[in-house]
Order: C-alpha cells, then sequence, then structure tokens
C-alpha cells in the first residue's frame, strides 16, 4: 500500500462539500477541508496505475 505523502500529486482541486480531491499515480483520494480526514479514496485495479489526471469541482476523469 502507498502512502499519498509521498506521491507526486498528478491533480488536487476543491470540490462540492467544502472536500478536495487529491489524485496520485496510486489513488483518488476525497479529504474534508476541515478536518483534513479521508472521507473515502478509490484505487484503480492490481497492477495499474494513474497517469494522467483532471477534475471540476464536481467530476474527475483519470487514466493510464
Amino acid at each position: 500500500r502507498h502512502n499519498a505523502t509521498f506521491l507526486q500529486t498528478l491533480y488536487c482541486g476543491n470540490t462540492v462539500h467544502d472536500q478536495y480531491v487529491q489524485v496520485t499515480s496510486s489513488s483518488v483520494r476525497l479529504v474534508d477541508c476541515m478536518t483534513s480526514q479521508l472521507v473515502t479514496e478509490w484505487r484503480p485495479p492490481a497492477g495499474a496505475t494513474i497517469s494522467v489526471a483532471a477534475g471540476s469541482p464536481a467530476q474527475v476523469r483519470v487514466d493510464s
């Protein structure tokens, strides 16, 4: 399991509900702005990595 703290951020942006999204090569993380607590995290299938990411306040798109 990778720690996103040590991975390069491919995309980071504000979202709705006082949250932000951070995309690294290993995950998409939704974080609460007020508490810095992880709300949810998505990881690509085993063996896959994220190489490109873009987003808006309502959606994120990733590709490998």
